[in-house]
């Protein structure tokens, strides 16, 4: 409902959040931690709509500050959630948040590369250094987790001779830490591209060593 309402939904948008963020990571069903994870970009962007009908403002302040709290709770999700679907979802959403906030004129999509280009020098950085490091660091913590799994899973194979349904559950298990760290490096990719500059100061901080390791 809120992805079809976009701005029309921006009078009820704080009661809704506040009603949902809970929901995240206090629910002991899977169905509705997915589906409060799932609304948080579109309440971003019924926010960041509603900002960009109201034309020209001297502040961005009201989609910062709902960026921000809905960022806060996702990534405090991140850190509690044990399905790996639901970890993909959240990281999914994260990335969401931040280009419907960026980018509400094209709701949440990136602008087609004729524009991005010619917009890449004009982006408005809505995130300051500080969140940008916490949200790598919560992401990376996400990425050693998937590494230690997957190490797991290759001692306990170099030791054990697995019969067929444990290899084909390996197989599962490895497509599954692969499709994950996919979307955790598209969502590391989505806060450089939202934020050129204040992005690359965060990469030499936490992810350079990494890298060159």
């Amino acid at each position: 409902m809120v992805a079809d309402l976009k701005e029309s939904f921006f009078p009820y948008v704080e009661q809704v959040t506040q009603v949902l963020t809970p929901l995240m990571t206090d629910s002991v069903h899977t169905e509705i931690r997915a589906a409060s994870i799932s609304a948080m970009p579109w309440l971003v962007l019924s926010v960041s709509k509603h900002l960009l009908q109201q034309g020209p403002l001297d502040t961005l302040s009201p989609v910062v500050q709902m960026l921000e709290f809905t960022l806060g709770r996702l990534l405090n999700a991140l850190s509690t959630e044990p399905e790996l679907d639901l970890q993909m979802t959240i990281m999914q959403s994260i990335k969401m948040c931040i280009s419907h906030a960026v980018h509400p004129q094209h709701d949440g999509e990136s602008p087609p590369p004729a524009v991005t280009a010619v917009a890449a020098t004009n982006v408005v950085e809505l995130l300051n250094h500080a969140q940008l490091s916490q949200l790598v660091e919560g992401l990376l913590i996400v990425l050693a987790e998937s590494f230690q799994r997957r190490a797991v899973r290759r001692a306990r194979k170099a030791i054990e001779e697995f019969d067929d349904e444990e290899n084909e559950e390996d197989l599962d298990n490895d497509a599954t830490e692969a499709q994950l760290q996919f979307i955790l490096a598209d969502c590391l990719g989505n806060l450089a591209e939202t934020h050129p500059s204040r992005f690359f100061p965060v990469f030499q901080d936490t992810l350079l060593d990494k890298v060159l390791e």
